[in-house]
């Protein structure tokens, strides 16, 4: 009996050593957008304020991404809840959303690789018309709140940089993705009849957006939902990182 419990105390003593010297304590982490930093700013369908916490700073952090992906509708929400109007506007936003909502501030969830996931759903990465995205949500937008803005207050959607209600960068015009396929009638983030036409969505041509059957309904309206997410590098592997994700905001495209 006493060889027994040496034995197992033994056998515990090297697990715990084991596991102390294989790193695990030392993989590289980057925190997440709080989702509740992403929902205070939410003004109806059109503009959203995300406060960027200051918390990733000596991490394997290198910037954010957003993912989005445009939905068609024959119904206009005023006030998009991911509960109570996703699926009125669309069947696919509320399966989408319930599919991403586990990961959202999960614990458990953080080494999911958030590229894959989230392409695999059919979203993209937004972009910026004449910069780059990804220098522009760097290390410099730490501390800082990020504003997008789908009102009709500007000719084009937009991205802005703010501190204390006061610009620090931008404004940039929103940029749909074009990897791989070809985004019509052009890649601003407005409704228009061709990007409403059913016969435009395919791999090829608009794969950022999905249409609905509305049983014969006219799809007069489009949405379009954005997740961010920290990105970083695995100085190891040299491989990317990347945090659980956040829910932006669902906006009707102007």
């Amino acid at each position: 009996m006493e060889k027994a419990c040496k034995k197992n105390i033994f056998l515990f003593l090297f697990v715990l050593i084991f596991f102390g010297n294989c790193g695990l304590e030392d993989y590289p982490y980057i925190y997440p957008v709080p989702q509740s930093n992403a929902e205070e700013g939410h003004t109806l369908d059109s503009r959203a304020e995300v406060r960027i916490p200051n918390d990733n700073s000596g991490t394997a952090f290198t910037h954010y991404v957003i993912f989005y992906r445009i939905y068609l509708t024959n119904n206009q929400e005023i006030s998009p809840s991911p509960l109570t109007n996703y699926n009125n506007i669309n069947p696919s936003l509320y399966s989408d959303y319930l599919s991403i909502r586990p990961y959202i501030e999960s614990t458990t969830l953080v080494n999911t690789n958030m590229d894959t996931f989230f392409r695999g759903k059919g979203f993209k990465y937004l972009t910026l018309e004449g910069a780059n995205i990804d220098r522009i949500l760097g290390s410099g937008v730490l501390g800082r709140t990020l504003v997008i803005d789908f009102s009709s207050q500007n000719d084009y959607p937009t991205l802005e940089i703010t501190q204390n209600g006061t610009l620090i960068d931008g404004p940039y015009v929103l940029f749909r993705s074009n990897d791989g396929f070809v985004p019509l009638p052009d890649r601003y983030f407005l409704n228009s009849d061709v990007l409403r036409n059913v016969d435009n969505i395919d791999e090829n041509t608009n794969a950022d957006t999905i249409d609905k059957d509305a049983d014969g309904a006219s799809l007069d309206y489009a949405y379009a939902s954005f997740y961010i997410v920290a990105v970083g590098l695995n100085q190891d592997s040299y491989s990317y990182i990347f945090s659980t994700p956040a829910l932006i905001h669902t906006f009707r495209l102007p």
